[in-house]
């Protein structure tokens, strides 16, 4: 959609769109001022051609497909207005809508219909024209366009002391001008046969009547022989009756039909009817303007418009004005220039923010801000983060701004906050090595026994050691890590742990060992049959092989089935007559059964057989001691 607001014969694009060839289906609207309002209006649309287009109650036009046909031209809008009797009583100015540029369009122009009856309104444009000249011819001849009389300007003289008066009269007023003598020349200073010096000429002024006018002649010691201007009687556009100015646009408006320069003749002729007048500049600062901005960074937030004669008014592009003057901190006084009018605007300036240098100095810790520079009034943060090996409690901290000390509001816990920035900025920082405090041992021996034979380093497995450093941070000590020393001896016994020049202890509780004879089942010729119950039944306790044993008080036994599939293991005492009714051990069907014990207050007993229940008793076994 374009849009054209027209006052009186002043027309001006208010808003526009991009303008492709080939665009179909264009529309234009129009808004009028009152002294339209009795008129019928035609729309002319310049672009590839040059079309009209009349314009109903809504004032709405659809621009000619033939003006948009080809890409490079310059599309512009004009409209004139039609009295009762026909006569073109407005024309306007032409606006200019944009440029029409190349399109994705196909080059078939037969793709575009044509504006109805374009023929027809050419016609009917030529008898118009006819009419409006015979209606200027008898309007001329009526005394119409007879507009008040021009003034012809007249030149007086009279003697004032020390020269003359000019007045000029014109339909201005008066105008007084003082044309003063020359002083004499000043006497020749005494001397032998000295000249006297020569007297000054005062000027005479005369004026004569031309044809058209008056001539003026002054005559002064430069120009002896007198010096002339003419001072012709004018006219004056500003004179010119109202319906002559309309008269002669709408005569020139013809022209353009005619004379490929036609439309410049028209806009001549308007601008001299229509003179500017007047500029005027309204600045609405939407941001920071600094002393480094360029004059024309400002024409986004400016408005320009110009006031001709007769009260019409139009935006004036940015393009088209120039700004002068300069940007300097606080408020500044920029002047706009227009067609040989100027008006002025005040813009607040702000300086270019300083830039300062940020410098880090660390030592066992780095900053997460990395930045080298920066800006005046903006904020500044960092956090310090310790490396491995180091810790910030007890650390030593500096930071300056401007070379003052502000450690004790920037810094805090690890963080640097600046709020505003206003000078170089240093930050020190030099991190606590940490180190190792203390070791303790915690030794979790269970059911675990130790013997006196065993080596230090099997304790290992059951022991946890823990570091503790200086920043109050533990780890777990690996047991390649560490020492043990100390003697285990039968009771309890104080091992210490050494690591890193600390040392802790812990207790164990330490047996005696005592050499036994291990006897594999294979290599003791097992028995195989029932154990006897008290019953007197021969009844297997879970069949397979048993091995029968001397019962000695205290004696050791350890017996175990190195197996990991389901088998039995059965221990069953006997007193030289009965065996025991439940056997002193009877297990499930497990991995690896085992029994471990040593025996004692068992009075009567002569014997002790231990029964093993499994497909293979090659790798069972019992001990007794040495």
């Amino acid at each position: 959609m374009i849009r054209v607001s027209v006052s009186l014969a002043n027309a001006s694009v208010t808003e526009t769109e991009t303008l492709t060839a080939g665009r179909v289906g264009l529309e234009c609207a129009f808004t009028f001022s009152s002294e339209w309002d009795d008129l019928a209006k035609v729309a002319v649309f310049e672009g590839a051609e040059t079309i009209e287009v009349a314009l109903g109650t809504a004032s709405v036009a659809v621009v000619p497909s033939e003006c948009m046909a080809t890409a490079g031209y310059n599309l512009r809008v004009g409209v004139y207005g039609l009295s009762a009797s026909e006569a073109i009583v407005i024309p306007t100015i032409w606006a200019k809508a944009g440029k029409i540029k190349d399109s994705a369009a196909p080059d078939d122009e037969s793709l575009a219909p044509a504006t109805p009856e374009l023929v027809a309104q050419i016609i009917e444009k030529s008898d118009t024209a006819l009419m409006l000249a015979q209606s200027v011819a008898e309007q001329a001849a009526s005394g119409a366009f007879i507009g008040e009389p021009g003034v012809s300007p007249t030149i007086s003289s009279t003697v004032i002391e020390n020269g003359h008066r000019l007045t000029i009269t014109d339909v201005n007023g008066e105008t007084e001008v003082d044309v003063m003598n020359g002083t004499d020349g000043r006497n020749g200073t005494d001397g032998t046969d000295g000249t006297d010096g020569t007297d000054g000429v005062s000027p005479e002024v005369t004026v004569t009547s031309i044809t058209g006018g008056h001539r003026v002649t002054i005559t002064d010691a430069l120009h002896p022989t007198g010096q002339s201007f003419n001072v012709m009687d004018g006219i004056g556009i500003s004179v010119i009756a109202e319906p002559v100015k309309l008269a002669l646009l709408q005569l020139a408006s013809k022209v353009a039909y005619i004379d490929e320069h036609g439309q410049d003749y028209y806009g001549d002729l308007y601008d001299a009817l229509y003179p500017l007048t007047a500029i005027s500049a309204v600045y609405e600062q939407s941001g920071t303007v600094y002393t480094t901005d360029t004059l024309d960074s400002l024409k986004t937030d400016l408005t320009v418009t110009a006031v001709y004669d007769g009260g019409a008014t139009q935006t004036i592009p940015g393009s088209d004005y120039t700004l002068s003057g300069n940007l300097t901190e606080g408020t500044s006084t920029i002047t706009v220039s227009y067609g040989g009018k100027t008006a002025t605007f005040d813009v607040t300036v702000t300086a270019v923010p300083g830039v300062f240098s940020v410098a880090n100095t660390l030592v066992g810790c780095t900053n997460s801000n990395s930045a080298t520079t920066a800006t005046e009034d903006t904020a500044y943060s960092g956090t310090i983060t310790a490396a491995s090996g180091y810790t910030l409690t007890g650390a030593t901290v500096s930071v300056t701004m401007g070379e003052v000390d502000i450690t004790s509001t920037a810094y805090s816990n690890g963080t640097i906050s600046i709020a505003a920035v206003t000078g170089d900025i240093a930050i020190s920082v030099t991190a606590v090595a940490v180190v190792l405090s203390s070791i303790s041992a915690e030794f979790a021996q269970g059911q675990t026994v130790v013997y006196d034979t065993d080596s230090l380093d099997t304790l290992k497995q059951y022991l946890v050691v823990t570091a503790t450093y200086s920043d109050s941070t533990t780890a777990t000590v690996p047991s390649a890590d560490y020492t043990l020393s100390g003697t285990l001896a039968e009771g309890t016994s104080t091992i210490s742990v050494s690591y890193g020049g600390k040392t802790a202890s812990f207790d164990v509780v330490v047996t005696h060992y005592v050499a036994r004879t291990r006897i594999y089942f294979a290599d003791a010729n097992p028995h195989t049959g029932y154990l006897k119950k008290t019953n007197g039944a021969d009844q297997a306790l879970n069949g397979g092989s048993y091995v029968e044993l001397d019962y000695v008080d205290g004696m050791y036994i350890h017996t175990r089935m190195n197996r990991s599939w389901s088998a039995y293991l059965n221990i069953v005492m006997y007193n030289g007559s009965t065996y025991s009714s439940t056997p002193m051990t009877q297990t499930g069907s497990e991995a690896y059964p085992t029994y471990e014990n040593t025996l004692t207050g068992y009075t009567g007993i002569t014997k002790v057989y231990v029964n093993f229940v499994t497909p293979d008793i090659d790798d069972c076994y019992y001990e007794v001691e040495e």
